[in-house]
């Protein structure tokens, strides 16, 4: 078990470009909540921004941790064509009682921002770069920590797990080695015993079981290891090459689609930032009868994102994976062009 965490860190540092990672929390939501905390702690400050492009629920997650943490919790908004952080809206909120700043990469959008002039607003203010990344992101796109930031986490999801009906999934958490005693949860470590033979042994374990509870920088109890085992061997199996060629894929069709959308009447562009598997378009009709009439042809329609948040009423949100084939593209092409046809933009 102990080899398996080791080899699962080391793998975890080399996708997100970072010095140590540990052996996992509960889910991605509440590694973002932990590095917040972490930041508030490395800084002793107490303001967090967040930026609006994160995905609503991770931000209702933070919004409890707050709550019982004393987080100060500051939105900053979104370039309305550009679907990127306003850097306008950050210079204005940054101050030296500012802690971290939490951007997500791909953001909620879809949208890739622009990771090195973040790092650089932030640090000139002595506050901490939060990432929360797609993993499988990482097979194509520049590691965050190559880009600057000081905590890389997300949704380990991506790397093999099954979605099982919403659980359970695993948070990956890494970060610069300045920070590392103040990494929650567990860090496995490889050292050699007195007669010379390789061993692993639990380095640090910063977690409320192990010491009292005041003392403790995070009461996160939960370990996903055999969740962080599943990916340790699909990232094993796939190796650099293989995670390249499924972002590579996703991304080739993505924007294929992306493209084909644009070409029905209905549909429109929302933002013109770069964007790795997933996309924003706005649609004309109700998307709730579209995304009715996809599902009864076989189809999971997108996201529409009045669902988790009323000012993006229209806006649907699509993600394409290495899984989709050009035959499936065609068909949910066909099957929205026979919804449009049939009167499905109104009158």
């Amino acid at each position: 078990t102990l080899q398996a965490m080791f080899e699962y860190q080391t793998m975890i540092c080399e996708l997100t470009g970072m010095d140590v990672a540990n052996a996992s929390v509960y889910d991605g939501a509440s590694a973002c909540s932990e590095a917040c905390l972490l930041a508030a702690q490395a800084t002793r400050r107490q303001k967090i921004l967040i930026a609006d492009t994160l995905h609503p629920d991770t931000e209702a997650v933070l919004a409890t941790t707050a709550r019982f943490s004393g987080l100060d919790l500051v939105r900053i908004g979104h370039e309305p064509g550009r679907g990127s952080v306003s850097m306008a809206d950050l210079q204005n909120e940054l101050d030296n009682q500012t802690a971290a700043l939490l951007v997500q990469y791909p953001n909620f959008f879809g949208i890739l921002d622009d990771l090195p002039a973040l790092a650089e607003a932030v640090h000139a203010h002595h506050a901490l770069l939060v990432v929360s990344t797609d993993p499988i992101a990482l097979g194509l796109l520049q590691p965050p920590g190559e880009a600057g930031a000081d905590l890389v986490v997300g949704d380990g999801q991506a790397l093999g797990l099954p979605l099982s009906f919403g659980g359970p999934s695993l948070g990956f958490f890494a970060a610069r080695k300045t920070l590392m005693r103040r990494i929650p949860g567990r860090v496995v470590g490889q050292t050699r015993d007195a007669r010379g033979a390789r061993r692993y042994v639990v380095t640090l374990q910063t977690r409320e079981q192990h010491i009292r509870r005041e003392k403790a920088t995070s009461n996160i109890c939960t370990n996903q290891g055999l969740n962080a085992l599943a990916a340790t061997i699909y990232l094993a199996l796939m190796g650099p090459h293989g995670l390249a060629q499924a972002a590579e894929q996703s991304t080739r069709q993505a924007h294929a689609l992306y493209q084909r959308l644009l070409e029905i009447p209905g549909f429109s562009p929302v933002f013109d930032g770069p964007f790795f598997k997933e996309f924003t378009v706005r649609f004309a009709g109700d998307l709730t009868d579209l995304n009715q009439a996809l599902d009864r042809d076989g189809f999971i329609g997108g996201l529409a994102l009045e669902s988790v948040r009323t000012d993006l009423a229209g806006l649907w949100l699509v993600a394409v994976t290495e899984k989709r084939t050009d035959a499936d593209l065609d068909g949910l092409i066909a099957s929205i062009q026979a919804f449009v046809a049939q009167g499905g933009l109104g009158s």
